[in-house]
């Protein structure tokens, strides 16, 4: 019944939506149709051509969804029922027409909370919050962007939580810090080219050009704006194209070449028009005015600022609006509207200014805050149990002590006894004071990095959330997600240290057990190389493994995994992009032998002997810009040792390391 009045209402919507309709489908689409025999796979069909129309006739888009939803109807098959839904609601806002979309979505996410559907729960929040962010209403935007985030979050979905590097470009932007945000945005391009994102690449180049725009630096500008224009043709993302059509005129406006600015101002409202999007049509519009006013057009730049305030609701685009309409009416001799223009403009400045975002990310915590107070407490735990150790042992030698003066008086083989007892207490003592030395030693080491390795990570994770939760107003969609999966990966890269921390910890303190058995090396690499599969992509890196011939070692397998991922790991973090990482396995006599090799950085001999003792990290290396613990490396030496095996490093500067582990074969 819910889903008959969810489809009843959609009819009325699309009946009172005030657009064209298209009483048949074109014949482009209605013959592939008639040739489809089964209900599931016409519904298919339908949904494909969803992302081809969406941007070019959005009419067609809604007859083509409302076909579908009467097959699924009709055949009493739902399994597309939500999806058709949520398109519908795409295709409204594609039209501008945001509360219907909104009363589309809010219908759905009942069903989809009903169903325990995670992943479409978090589709329609997210696109709950982007009507609200086209009406300019920040805070339930906000409100939406954050829950669809969380959901994600907990769904693991990477993917969808992706460009933050263009998230943290923007966010810099919104700083006014434009050297800054320009990385970003090259890192955004970067990561979307190697995910094959080419559909969204349009906006990181304008993104892009805007930074350079904002520092002066026009003909940068001009040319990520032509790169911006050319990808957004391409894909046909007409929305985009507006943008930066709008942009280039503002570049060339900045360089007072009105006639070159008029031009593209034109198409920008042009296009605004055609695609029916009053947003961004009041904005240009505004923009258009003031290029008018440049080339002394005074009236058509009134008419033009004035069908601007009819149409907006923005602030940001009433407070310009007025501004230009100001100038123009005093240049016209009409000081009264010229007065009156100022005084509203004054008036939505002081608002904008006292406006306070007071939307809070109140959930979002950093989870390894939990295993700091955890590991302290750990520490503190066994501290008190050591003191109370200490405490024990002198007692038992004030009793000894207290029976040996006793019987003195009574044999000296009682006290030859005593003496041995006394002796044996002080060899137990003392190896509780080795044992004592040596936890304590490892404690000032999980301090030291605690206290150093781990602040820098520590700090930008704060600075990043501090960023998100001030700046929220000036995120959009795709920036919001790029800006979260940042804090995601850096959570997880901490983690991943906290991780190599707490078993070197076991390590030096006997807690890791040894179980070993016979492998074949070759199966573990594969494993390793398959979960670094996605850092190599990025770099642009092969790692590439040869094994010269079949052999098994004897070998912990969890010990072998977490040396071998910590060496490649290395390997990709020293190396610069499109290097190779070769895997070497062999055997020599009764030993089975792994390589690392790199074409990294490399290191002098120096620095190789410092790095085998323990003494050198990351850091100290001069070569290298990679920050690190040296954590990785020790615990890899700490395991190799405890499975009887070896580990060599053989370096050169500026042309790579080899890393040369030997394990005992299996008998």
């Amino acid at each position: 019944m819910r889903r008959i009045v969810i489809f009843s209402v959609l009819l009325s919507l699309i009946t009172l939506s005030g657009n064209s309709q298209i009483n048949e489908l074109p014949d482009s689409i209605a013959v592939p149709l008639d040739r489809i025999t089964s209900d599931s796979a016409k519904v298919a069909y339908l949904l494909g051509l969803f992302p081809v129309y969406i941007r070019e006739n959005t009419d067609l888009t809604a007859h083509i969804l409302a076909k579908a939803k009467d097959i699924v109807n009709r055949s009493d098959n739902h399994q597309f029922e939500r999806d058709i839904d949520i398109k519908m609601g795409i295709t409204y806002v594609y039209q501008n027409q945001l509360d219907t979309a909104r009363t589309i979505f809010e219908m759905v996410l009942e069903d989809a909370k009903a169903a325990e559907d995670s992943a479409q729960m978090a589709t329609i929040i997210s696109e709950i919050g982007i009507t609200y962010y086209y009406q300019s209403n920040d805070s339930k935007a906000l409100d939406y962007f954050v829950q669809a985030y969380f959901i994600l979050k907990d769904l693991g979905d990477t993917a969808r939580l992706g460009g933050i590097s263009n998230n943290i470009g923007i966010m810099f932007d919104s700083f006014e810090e434009f050297d800054k945000a320009k990385p970003y945005f090259f890192e955004a391009i970067k990561y979307k080219l190697h995910m094959g994102d080419s559909s969204r690449l349009g906006s990181s180049y304008h993104n892009l050009a805007i930074a350079y725009e904002e520092l002066g630096e026009f003909d940068s500008a001009l040319y990520y704006l032509n790169i911006a224009t050319g990808l957004r043709l391409k894909f046909n993302d007409l929305r985009g194209l507006t943008k930066s059509y709008g942009s280039i005129g503002l570049v060339h406006l900045h360089r007072q070449q009105y006639d070159s600015a008029h031009y593209y101002y034109e198409k920008a409202v042009n296009l605004d028009k055609q695609i029916k999007d009053t947003i961004a049509l009041s904005s240009d519009l505004t923009s258009f005015a003031e290029v008018l006013f440049f080339q002394s057009k005074y009236q058509e730049a009134k008419k033009m600022v004035l069908s601007s305030l009819s149409m907006t609701r923005d602030v940001e685009t009433k407070k310009a609006s007025y501004k230009i309409l100001g100038d123009i009416a005093e240049k016209l001799g009409d000081f009264k509207v010229s007065a009156e223009s100022r005084k509203q403009y004054y008036e939505i400045s002081d608002s904008i200014s006292a406006a306070e975002n007071k939307a809070e990310l109140s959930e979002l915590r950093v989870s390894f805050e939990t295993e700091l107070k955890d590991l302290r407490i750990s520490e503190l735990e066994s501290e008190r149990q050591l003191q109370e150790l200490k405490a024990q042992q002198a007692e038992r030698q004030q009793l000894y002590l207290l029976i040996g003066l006793t019987l003195l008086s009574i044999i000296i083989a009682v006290i030859v006894l005593l003496y041995r007892a006394k002796v044996k207490s002080n060899k137990s003592l003392e190896m509780v004071n080795q044992q004592l030395a040596s936890l304590n030693q490892t404690k000032n080491r999980l301090f030291s990095i605690i206290s150093h390795d781990l602040k820098s990570p520590l700090s930008s994770f704060h600075l990043i959330t501090k960023s998100l939760t001030e700046n929220w107003d000036n995120l959009e969609k795709d920036q919001l997600k790029d800006f979260l999966i940042t804090l995601r990966e850096s959570s997880a890269n901490v983690r991943d240290m906290m991780d190599n921390l707490l078993k070197w910890a076991l390590a030096q303190t006997d807690q890791l057990q040894y179980d070993p058995e016979s492998l074949n090396p070759v199966e573990i690499i594969d494993g390793v190389k398959s979960q670094l599969l996605s850092v190599a992509q990025l770099k642009e890196t092969e790692i590439h493994i040869q094994q010269e011939e079949s052999l098994k070692i004897e070998a912990d397998r969890a010990f072998l995994e977490i040396i071998v991922r910590n060496l490649i790991s290395n390997a990709l973090k020293y190396s610069d992009v499109q290097k190779r990482i070769d895997v070497l396995i062999s055997g020599e006599d009764n030993c089975g032998v792994i390589e690392v090799k790199d074409q990294g950085v490399g290191m002098d001999q120096e620095q190789v002997d410092k790095l085998l003792s323990g003494n050198l990290v990351a850091h100290d290396i001069q070569n290298s810009s990679e920050k690190g613990t040296g954590l990785g490396l020790m615990l890899c030496k700490e395991l190799v040792q405890r499975m009887n095996g070896s580990i060599e490093v053989s370096s050169k500067r500026n042309e790579g390391t080899i890393f040369r582990i030997s394990f005992p074969k299996a008998a």
